[in-house]
């Protein structure tokens, strides 16, 4: 996990990616909960590009994504976009050199 780039959600679950996988640890315990890798199964695993408590926001084959950081499950509720800053209120996202903010969800 050396090249692996980590980011914490900020409540149980650390989220690592690189070019070709996405894995979630949980924090506490240091154990494997999920792993997409690319090559492995039906999924092609998401860029992702922010995590923020217990959602894990990025950009998959079909657009806009948010998996649960815990079981790497899609999210019931389809994202209009995928954020680079998230907090409990807003998202920030960058499209075509404009900044705009969306609401956070749940």
């Amino acid at each position: 996990m050396r090249a692996m780039t980590c980011t914490y959600d900020r409540s149980q679950t650390l989220v690592c990616t690189h070019g070709f996988a996405v894995v979630a640890v949980d924090a506490a315990a240091g154990t494997l909960l999920w792993a997409l890798k690319d090559g492995e199964g039906d999924r092609k695993p998401p860029t992702v590009t922010a995590v923020w408590h217990g959602r894990v926001y990025g950009r998959g084959v079909g657009g806009p994504v948010v998996l649960d950081a815990r079981t790497g499950t899609d999210m019931p509720t389809k994202p209009e976009a995928a954020p680079l800053l998230v907090n409990s209120f807003a998202g920030m996202v960058l499209n075509d050199n404009r900044l705009s903010s969306y609401p956070a969800g749940g």
